[in-house]
């Protein structure tokens, strides 16, 4: 028996019956697997103040045919250009629990402070715990983890102070 993990396409699941001298295959079914596949959606919020934290939101969705069977991590990037043209940094991963087929939930993003006014963008990758990681949930596309760059107007912050010089 093969296991989808070990097929060039992780969604089929190889069956070989052989004689008992291991020579001779007497019976080979391909049958699909169910499995999931994890995509992500695009971040808010899309405006921020320069100096101030704040966090980002996306949903996750198991848009596969099966349960992912197991908590998985995300990531955020955060790009000091549009469209993720600039230097891109990682932020930490965050945990997610397990997502059933066809479920959807949303991920949070560590606190993040951008240094100066300008465009920046941000996305989230589902199933990564940063840019090198391959993943820990076996899925039908590998491919589409991250969602897209998504840009943030960062404005000045302005700091008010009152007084009284009466």
């Amino acid at each position: 028996l093969y296991t989808a993990a070990s097929t060039p396409n992780p969604s089929l699941l190889l069956d070989v019956s052989t004689y008992s001298n291991g020579a001779t295959i007497t019976n080979a079914n391909i049958a699909q697997c169910s499995i999931p596949d994890l995509t992500a959606s695009a971040t808010t919020p899309t405006s921020a103040a320069a100096g101030t934290p704040l966090t980002f939101t996306s949903t996750i969705s198991n848009i596969g045919a099966a349960s992912t069977g197991a908590s998985f991590s995300n990531f955020f990037q955060v790009s000091s250009a549009t469209n993720g043209t600039g230097t891109n940094t990682d932020l930490a991963p965050t945990s997610m629990s397990t997502l059933a087929a066809s479920a959807n939930a949303v991920a949070t993003s560590p606190s993040y402070t951008f240094p100066s006014s300008g465009t920046y963008s941000v996305r989230v990758c589902a199933d990564k715990s940063n840019s090198a990681s391959t993943g820990s949930i076996l899925e039908s596309n590998e491919n589409n983890n991250c969602g897209v760059w998504t840009d943030v107007v960062v404005s000045v912050a302005f700091n008010y102070s009152l007084s009284n010089s009466g």
